[in-house]
């Protein structure tokens, strides 16, 4: 694994398990996702280095004949069924769909400082390398009977096409095993929204927030309709997803605001709240909203009435409108002089010593992706045992490839 500042998230999975819900729910959690099926349509556009690799590979024949794009349906007819046409492809495909997914996370990362990067990779683990740039691998599974149901279901398939498709993909079972989070996905689409959010969370990309924590220590006493003492608090909300050292203090805070009731019993205090305590905080809540807006609604009428009155005393006088054809002149010759100084500033010091100043940023930012990419390719060289200059072919870096001077 690389550096922290170059890690993204990995998330993979069987076909029809769910993955593509879970990335969806990740997308709407704030983080920025790197789709490797997108990336792969994208590096076989014509021109491209994929795109030669697979004529290479596989001739013209797959190519479309109106505008000698990938024909992606007679292509996946040749590779189906053959596992060594199949590796061709990957041979012909991955590196560029690596590189271009690995210049997605420097970017997204060094450059937009995006705290969350997921890669979306359907073979994460089949392509050996990028999950070396990515921690936590998360891995999106279900029962083998379940996923069998769904892809027959879902692509209209028949068992037995669904199952070979099933076994032409790494097993699931040896994706979990490599895995570093597993999201299991057998139940219903909530089921499967709730472990996305705790797994987000177990990453520590995604806190919980004070409003959230209060909620779920509230639908602990609503749903269970029990009386309890903190120890049983703290165990419960630790398991609701609440960290424990925070519990106590949500806990009072609750206390405090009147939507939990507590009472010393013995040596112990013990704490308790209904639904009907949460409605009747509500209540309260409204009624003291409504007494604000009165109060604010006759302020502005007193305002209004004191504009009303400061208006009528004013009279049309010749000296009004003389005062007011000046400031009218005035306001012409300030906005004359706006343009002068615009013009001037041009050639102001300041305004060149800042564009100097951005010039250098911009050869900074430079000289880091250099860094970036020789980083990148010692790694490679040292972890992969390869020539340097076929390194250099692979990420297609020129001879005159170097620092900005």
């Amino acid at each position: 694994m690389v550096g922290a500042s170059l890690v993204g998230v990995g998330l993979t999975g069987g076909i029809a398990t769910g993955k593509s819900t879970v990335s969806k729910a990740f997308r709407e959690a704030g983080a920025v996702i790197v789709d490797a099926d997108v990336v792969a349509r994208e590096v076989v556009m014509p021109g491209r280095g994929a795109y030669k690799g697979i004529v290479r590979c596989f001739g013209t024949g797959v190519l479309n004949e109106d505008d000698a794009t990938i024909n992606r349906a007679k292509l996946g007819a040749i590779i189906f069924n053959d596992p060594a046409q199949r590796k061709k492809l990957n041979s012909a495909t991955h590196k560029y769909i690596i590189w271009e997914m690995f210049k997605q996370l420097v970017y997204q990362r060094l450059v937009c400082r995006k705290r969350l990067v997921v890669f979306d990779a359907p073979l994460l683990f089949e392509t050996k390398l990028l999950e070396h740039f990515c921690y936590p691998t998360i891995v999106v599974a279900c029962s083998e009977k379940t996923e069998l149901a769904r892809l027959m279901n879902r692509d209209n398939m028949k068992q037995g096409d669904a199952e070979k498709r099933i076994k032409s993909q790494m097993s699931l079972k040896v994706k979990v095993a490599k895995a570093d989070l597993v999201i299991q996905n057998d139940g219903s689409l909530d089921d499967l929204l709730i472990r996305t959010r705790e797994t987000l969370e177990r990453t520590a990309y995604l806190g919980v927030s004070l409003q959230e924590k209060r909620e779920r220590i509230l639908r602990i006493y609503h749903e269970s309709k029990e009386v309890f003492n903190l120890k049983e608090v703290e165990k419960l909300g630790s398991k609701a997803g609440v960290v424990l050292q925070t519990v106590k203090d949500v806990n009072q805070a609750l206390v405090d605001d009147a939507l939990v009731d507590c009472d010393k019993i013995g040596s112990g205090n013990y704490f308790w709240s209904f639904p009907s305590k949460l409605s009747q905080s509500r209540k309260r809540k409204l009624s003291e909203l409504e007494q604000r807006r009165q109060t604010v609604q006759e302020k502005l009428a007193k305002v209004k009435q004191k504009v009303e009155e400061q208006t009528s005393l004013r009279s049309e006088s010749d000296e009004r409108v003389q005062k007011l054809r000046r400031l009218e002149e005035q306001k012409a010759k300030v906005k004359e002089l706006r343009t002068k100084v615009q013009h001037l500033a041009e050639n102001d010091p300041a305004i060149l010593e800042e564009l100097e100043r951005k010039v250098r940023m911009a050869k900074e930012g430079s000289d880091r992706w250099t860094d970036n990419v020789y980083t990148l390719k010692s790694w490679v060289v040292k972890k992969r045992g390869v020539e340097g200059k076929e390194v250099d072919k692979w990420l297609g870096i020129k001879d005159d490839f170097d620092y900005v001077e």
